[in-house]
């Protein structure tokens, strides 16, 4: 009996890891795809360099996925190699979102992704070191509620108005 509990926890586990890795890759590309789009603007602009705060949403999201991933990056240095990882993801963003017309890039969006990203490390890392249990059912609300934000907060671009 104890032989079927285990393969049924190696099971879920398994289960966990998949889910973490299609979150990684979904955050991914829905960061592309936002850079992706030419003149994207907020539907409201509530305070000056409120883009910041976007780019602190869209990375602290990659940087919650890396956390999710973090049997990835080795035993040794992990936030740091997480920390590395995402802050190249940045500046490849930032290299193409100057291709785009009507984008451009920028150092202060660099430093607002890894500002974004090293936050979100430091706190979902200490959140699971402390032995926290992430569900695929918490992991695909986190998604819901991240892709949802971001796409509203875009939404006026992301129709075509104005």
């Amino acid at each position: 009996m104890s032989d079927l509990r285990r393969g049924d926890a190696r099971a879920l586990v398994s289960r966990d890891i998949d889910t973490a890795r299609v979150f990684l890759a979904v955050v991914s590309l829905l960061i592309v795809y936002l850079s992706h789009q030419p003149s994207l603007k907020p539907p409201v602009e509530w305070f000056p360099h409120q883009d910041k705060v976007f780019h602190l949403l869209e990375f602290g999201g990659l940087g919650f996925a890396l956390v999710l991933n973090r049997d990835l990056f080795g035993r040794k240095l992990v936030r740091s190699r997480m920390i590395i990882a995402g802050t190249v993801w940045a500046i490849l963003d930032e290299i193409h979102q100057s291709f785009i017309p009507g984008r451009d890039s920028s150092i202060q969006d660099i430093i607002a992704d890894t500002a974004g990203l090293v936050l979100a490390i430091w706190l979902f890392s200490r959140l699971f070191d402390r032995g926290t249990k992430t569900s695929p059912l918490t992991v695909m609300l986190v998604v819901s509620i991240f892709l949802m934000s971001t796409c509203w907060l875009h939404l006026d671009s992301m129709m075509g108005s104005g």
